[in-house]
């Protein structure tokens, strides 16, 4: 092995070793912690392993010695000062370009057509170039914004959620649960912030359980993943075909009489009030005053009812 003193350390060189140090095992961690670009750092950890400082550990694991955990790290060799180049390469900038609103990471290598290593080094180079940023610092897979965006971003739990709700039908935490493996605290904290966010929404209760749907701005996000399996929905309060009837002409009305729907679907006064009496006890209608007369118009459950009973007959 290397005596000590006659090592001698480049900049880069001396980056790196303290980066394994601290748990870094694969080349791309190194390059996240050193703000080095990823040619650069598999150039010093070569070095650091030939100097007996690193150890290399198929398939990509890079460890320091029990020499480079020691070694203290004294002069550095004389050289040019890190370059940093601020202007983005063609393919850095058609991502800038194509880059409107946060990203998943692994969507990069498909949008620009190269390689998934290729799309590595052109996202690490732009954030050393201050361009881009991580939603995790650690990890330039999972989402990738501009410098200047400050978009709110959701948690993994709170993305994962999200993407598991949907917006055509209501669902309840048992359903979520079976599709996002997580602790029931971890769920229902996660829910309370995207409700306050105005992700999703409550619909209603069924059974006990309470329904969410995700909102507009929820469907639009853009870390809601639309090939993220989602939650089933849950028993439906009602199954009749005539209830869908009825839910369908005040859909397609927006608002409307009891008199005009008896007159529309052709029902005797006393059935069609019955039946409105008991959808409005379901939660699934409400009036749109509180005038005698006024028209009855769908709550969001009663929206949610009616979207879950057309996807099951057209099941």
């Amino acid at each position: 092995m290397i005596s000590e003193n006659k090592i001698v350390l480049t900049n880069t060189q001396s980056e790196c070793l303290p980066a394994l140090r601290d748990g870094a095992q694969k080349s791309t961690e190194v390059a996240l912690k050193t703000r080095l670009t990823l040619p650069a750092v598999r150039r010093a950890l070569r070095a650091l392993s030939a100097l007996g400082l690193a150890g290399h550990k198929p398939p990509a694991e890079w460890r320091p010695s029990s020499f480079g955990e020691a070694f203290r790290v004294g002069a550095i060799a004389p050289g040019r000062p890190r370059k940093i180049v601020t202007t983005p390469s063609a393919n850095g900038r058609r991502l800038l370009e194509l880059l409107e609103a946060p990203m998943e990471g692994r969507n990069i290598a498909k949008l620009l057509g190269v390689s998934r290593q290729g799309a590595l080094n052109i996202v690490l180079k732009l954030r050393v170039q201050g361009h881009l940023k991580f939603g995790d610092p650690e990890d330039p897979h999972w989402i990738v914004m501009r410098a200047n965006d400050d978009a709110p971003l959701l948690s993994r739990a709170e993305a994962r959620i999200l993407s598991s709700i949907p917006n055509s039908y209501a669902t309840n935490r048992v359903k979520i649960g079976r599709v996002v493996p997580l602790a029931e605290d971890e769920i229902e904290k996660a829910l309370d912030r995207l409700i306050a966010a105005g992700f999703i929404e409550i619909v209603g209760e069924f059974a006990g359980a309470t329904l969410y749907r995700t909102t507009a701005a929820g469907k639009s996000h853009p870390q809601n993943r639309r090939d993220h399996r989602g939650a089933e929905p849950p028993h439906l309060p009602v199954y009749s075909d005539r209830v869908q009837t009825v839910l369908s002409a005040i859909s397609e009305a927006g608002a409307v009489r009891i008199r005009d729907l008896r007159d529309g679907l052709r029902l005797p006064h006393n059935s069609i009030n019955a039946l409105m009496q008991f959808l409005k006890r379901k939660g699934l209608i409400e009036k749109t005053d509180e005038a005698h007369e006024a028209p009855y118009t769908l709550t969001a459950m009663g929206q949610a009812t009616l979207n879950g009973l057309t996807r099951r007959r057209a099941a």
